[in-house]
């Protein structure tokens, strides 16, 4: 082998390697801007609009579709430490998941047919300066699917601090989110 053919076989050799190295790990990303002045006041029986509400109105979505986790990122006009409940529904090929997230607590459940994943690694962050919360599944706890949709809401309790009342906005539109009722979801969003 002459001295050309050698140096042009090392050069491609590290030319390889530099592109695979220099190749970022990507994922699938959905940004949605959401309607302002859509909250709906909920008290166990009723619902109803209250546009003059602010927390926790939901201006934008950030679905994130990656090589290990799925992150939601929830911007609102407002979000406190009353802001205290998140609901996601993450929709695969092999199944729909509920993930409930209890701020107050740090606490992510993950939930497929009634029955709890489990799923350490899952997260959740409420910044209250920024007015965020975003929510971080792995997902091996969603049996690694090729794509996702997601929809669902954030919720500030009302007084007394119970779930039976207060204020809920929800990300893709859609009256609410409650028991029965059918919550829209994003398109798919895939891993690469």
């Amino acid at each position: 082998m002459s001295v050309l053919s050698r140096a042009a076989a090392a050069l491609t050799g590290t030319v390889l390697v530099v592109l695979t190295l220099s190749v970022p790990a990507h994922a699938d990303v959905l940004r949605h801007r959401d309607h302002r002045h859509d909250l709906i006041w909920f008290d166990g029986q009723q619902h109803s609009a209250r546009p003059r509400a602010t927390n926790p109105d939901i201006t934008r979505v950030t679905i994130r579709h990656g090589a290990h986790q799925v992150s939601v990122r929830v911007t609102a006009r407002e979000v406190t430490r009353r802001t205290d409940l998140a609901v996601v529904r993450i929709a695969t090929p092999e199944g729909r998941y509920w993930v409930s997230v209890f701020l107050d607590e740090d606490y992510v459940m993950v939930m497929q047919h009634d029955q709890e994943v489990t799923c350490p690694r899952a997260t959740a962050s409420r910044f209250v300066r920024r007015d965020l919360v975003t929510i971080t599944v792995p997902r091996r706890c969603l049996d690694n699917p090729r794509w996702v949709k997601v929809g669902g809401g954030v919720i500030k309790t009302g007084p007394g601090g119970t779930a039976e009342k207060g204020y809920l906005d929800v990300m893709f539109g859609g009256s609410h989110a409650g028991e029965g009722e059918k919550v829209l979801l994003s398109r798919r969003v895939a891993s690469n």
